[in-house]
C-alpha cells in the first residue's frame, strides 16, 4: 500500500513538473515571435510603398514609439495625395497626430525627415503642414535650425514659405518670443556661420509678416506705404521724374 501511495505521488509529482515546464517554455516564445513580426514589417518597408508602409504601421493614438520612428524615417518618400487614396481619406489624421506629438526632445534627423515630406501636399494639407512646421519652429528652434541646414536650397525654400503661412496666421506662436529667440541664436558666439544664414532666412520670412516691415496685412489686401523700401522707392521715382521733366523743358539755343 505504501508503494501505491508512492507510485501516485510520483505521478502527481511528474504531472505537476510537466505542467510547470510547459508554462516556463510557452511565455517566452512570444518574443522571437515578436522579434520575427518586426523583420518582417522591416522587409517591407523595403517592398512596398512608403505610403502602404505607414498605413500598416500608422494606430492613431496607439501608435507606439517605435512604430512612429518608422513612420517618420519614411515621410520624406511620402506622397500625401496618394496616401489620401490609399487610406480612405487618413492624410489629415495623421497630419493631425504629427501636430500633436510633442516635439520639445525630438531629434535633427525626426526634424529634417518632416520637413521634407512635402510630396502631395495641396489645400488642407498644406495648411495643416505649415502649422507642423511652425510648431516645430517655436517650440524647438535651435534643432529646427540644424535640420534645416541638412536641406537643399529647394526643399529649404519650400519650408520658409509654410514657415511665413504659420507665422501670419498661427495665433498659438508668440511672435515677440520666437523674434527673440532668433535673434539671440543670430548672436551667439556659438551659432556657425551656416546657422546664421539659416536663421536670417528664417527671420526675413518672419519679418514680413509684421506690421510695418516689408509688407502688412490689410482688409483689402497687402498695404507697403509704412515700407521704408517702398518710401525710398517714391523717393528714387520722383528724383528721377523732376529730373527727366527739366531735361525736356530746357530751352533749346
Amino acid at each position: 500500500m505504501f508503494k501505491r501511495y508512492s507510485l501516485l505521488a510520483l505521478t502527481l509529482l511528474l504531472i505537476g513538473i510537466l505542467i510547470l515546464s510547459t508554462g516556463c517554455y510557452s511565455q517566452p516564445s512570444n518574443k522571437p515571435a515578436s522579434s520575427e513580426q518586426q523583420n518582417e514589417l522591416d522587409s517591407k518597408a523595403q517592398e512596398i510603398s512608403p505610403e502602404a508602409y505607414v498605413l500598416l504601421l500608422f494606430k492613431g493614438n496607439e501608435t507606439s514609439e517605435d512604430e512612429a520612428k518608422k513612420i517618420i524615417s519614411v515621410l520624406p518618400k511620402l506622397n500625401w495625395s496618394l496616401y489620401e487614396k490609399q487610406s480612405n481619406g487618413g492624410a489629415i489624421k495623421l497630419l493631425t497626430w504629427l501636430y500633436e506629438r510633442k516635439c520639445d526632445n525630438m531629434e535633427v534627423q525626426d526634424i529634417a525627415n518632416i520637413l521634407k515630406a512635402t510630396q502631395g501636399l495641396d489645400g488642407a494639407f498644406a495648411e495643416q503642414y505649415a502649422n507642423i512646421v511652425g510648431k516645430l519652429c517655436y517650440n524647438n528652434l535651435e534643432r529646427f535650425i540644424d535640420a534645416l541646414t541638412t536641406l537643399d536650397n529647394k526643399q529649404a525654400e519650400q519650408i520658409y514659405k509654410f514657415l511665413k503661412y504659420s507665422f501670419t496666421y498661427d495665433s498659438a506662436i508668440d511672435k515677440d518670443s520666437l523674434k527673440k529667440q532668433l535673434n539671440t541664436l543670430l548672436n551667439s558666439q556659438k551659432t556657425t556661420k551656416v546657422q546664421k544664414e539659416v536663421i536670417k532666412k528664417a527671420y526675413w520670412h518672419f519679418a514680413i509678416t509684421q506690421k510695418g516691415r516689408l509688407f502688412h496685412k490689410t482688409q483689402g489686401g497687402c498695404s507697403f506705404s509704412n515700407s521704408p523700401f517702398f518710401q525710398i522707392s517714391v523717393y528714387l521715382t520722383l528724383i528721377y521724374v523732376i529730373q527727366f521733366s527739366e531735361i525736356l523743358i530746357l530751352p533749346v539755343e
